[in-house]
């Protein structure tokens, strides 16, 4: 009988363990003071974090294709602090350029670096 416990237990955490992988695959994030933004091919998710309590918004900012960019099209959270936004993306490349920045006031977007990943 404990046999049977300890197998449908191992068997349940197996469950949890492969359900939990699955929800999103390995992502690609940057990150730079106050921000981070991650990329999800599967299910093409933008996620755009603040995480940094300066009253700045934070916003990712993506090109399709190996950039380089330009000024590609920004993706805004405004909603301050600790707060995460999705965005739902639809590629139009199987390449996606991205960055992710802090909205500095009067001075120069503080920006990580760009990355390519596929998209």
């Amino acid at each position: 009988m404990a046999r049977r416990a300890g197998l449908a237990t191992l068997a349940v955490l197996a469950l949890v363990a492969l359900l939990s992988g699955a929800a999103l695959a390995s992502g690609t994030s940057v990150t730079t003071t106050g921000a981070k933004a991650s990329w999800y091919s599967s299910p093409n998710y933008m996620y755009v974090y603040d995480t940094l309590a300066d009253g700045m918004a934070v916003y990712a900012e993506y090109c399709w294709g190996s950039g380089p960019c330009g000024s590609g099209t920004r993706l805004y959270n405004r909603q301050g602090s600790g707060t995460v936004k999705r965005f739902v993306l639809a590629p139009t490349n199987p390449k996606i350029t991205f960055r992710v920045c802090r909205d500095v006031p009067l001075y120069p977007n503080n920006c990580s670096s760009w990355v390519t990943t596929d998209a």
